[in-house]
């Protein structure tokens, strides 16, 4: 309730925050020399991804050679990093997949970075990128809700439409299909069904619907 960070568990890539590579048992306290509180926070395979009180982006762990902590860099990190873009970007949702990560902005863009071999990264290409990249629509779509699985990302829009993109081999994209998709598609079902709240697992999703 405070907003400090806590974390536990595996640290073979410094995951957890604390400034060591050491596995913890137990809930530790993460603490920034500058007393950073923070509001939310999401988890990869091995990096960590969260956003202070502030609207301050801060990433930590594994950074592989696709750049998932979105400091240009491959370099993994012990401890929470600021990720700063030079428009001065605040965030207000963020979310960890295995190797990629997504976040929403204080007016709604959507942003990706890290790997994208199978278009997870929604920018139509299948380029990785090591630092946030904006994804628009042609009709400038705006999201409130993101969630990444292990190869895909699935989104909800201010209008409570449901968008995904990525890897498909297994459905897990929802329309009808196992094509992949470099860029976001909206799902749409025949009795205009409306969404409230989503959650991506590695290659499956879950969802639900809006009582109206």
């Amino acid at each position: 309730e405070a907003g400090n960070l806590w974390a536990w568990g595996y640290n073979n890539y410094g995951q957890l925050g604390n400034n060591t590579q050491t596995n913890s048992l137990i809930p530790i306290k993460i603490t920034n020399t500058d007393g950073t509180k923070f509001v939310t926070a999401d988890t990869g395979v091995a990096h960590t991804l969260a956003i202070d009180e502030v609207g301050n982006l801060w990433a930590w762990g594994n950074n592989g050679s696709y750049g998932m902590l979105g400091n240009n860099s491959t370099t993994l990190s012990k401890i929470p990093i600021k990720i700063t873009n030079t428009d001065g970007t605040k965030w207000v949702s963020v979310s960890a997949g295995s190797t990629h990560s997504v976040a929403i902005d204080e007016v709604g863009n959507l942003w990706t970075w890290g790997y994208n071999a199978v278009g997870q990264l929604g920018n139509n290409t299948l380029v990785d990128s090591k630092i946030p990249i904006k994804i628009t629509n042609s009709d400038n779509t705006k999201f409130v809700k993101i969630d990444a699985g292990y190869y895909h990302t699935i989104s909800i829009d201010t209008a409570d439409n449901l968008w995904v993109w990525g890897y498909n081999n297994y459905y897990q994209l929802g329309n009808n299909s196992t094509t992949t998709s470099k860029v976001p598609i909206k799902i749409t079902n025949s009795d205009g069904i409306k969404w409230r709240t989503i959650s991506a697992g590695d290659n499956h999703n879950l969802a639900i619907d809006l009582n109206v």
